[in-house]
């Protein structure tokens, strides 16, 4: 019978070419090793992309807040027309739509709200 040399020929120094079982659990390791940084790259992007998620949320509850203080502000500016102390074809006599502690809730609301900021 004929026996075959598989992988075990010789190659320059005098070392043997082919996998032995040192090499193969070498390659296994490296091969696992790879997984696992590639499981943590996907992780830190996951991560990644959580943070700018959580960012964005911010972001947008951040411009609600300062739609709400320019709608309490423009509510704070509002004025009407009195009627009763306005003569005809004269300048409009102007009070506020918001008496006194009307204006303090208000103000108290936008205070609380840049507060948030």
């Amino acid at each position: 019978m004929k026996k075959h040399k598989a992988n075990t020929m010789k190659g320059k120094g005098g070392k043997t070419k082919g996998n032995t079982k040192k090499e193969k659990l070498e390659l296994l390791e490296k091969g696992i090793d790879i997984r696992k940084k590639k499981a943590e790259l996907k992780k830190e992007k996951m991560g990644i992309n959580d943070l700018l998620e959580r960012k964005q949320i911010r972001l947008d509850i951040k411009k609600l807040q300062l739609e709400k203080v320019a709608e309490l502000r423009s509510i704070l500016e509002a004025v009407t027309i009195d009627n009763a102390r306005t003569l005809v074809g004269s300048e409009p006599f102007l009070i506020p739509i918001l008496d006194e502690e009307e204006k303090g809730i208000v103000m108290g609301k936008m205070i609380g709200l840049i507060k948030l900021f």
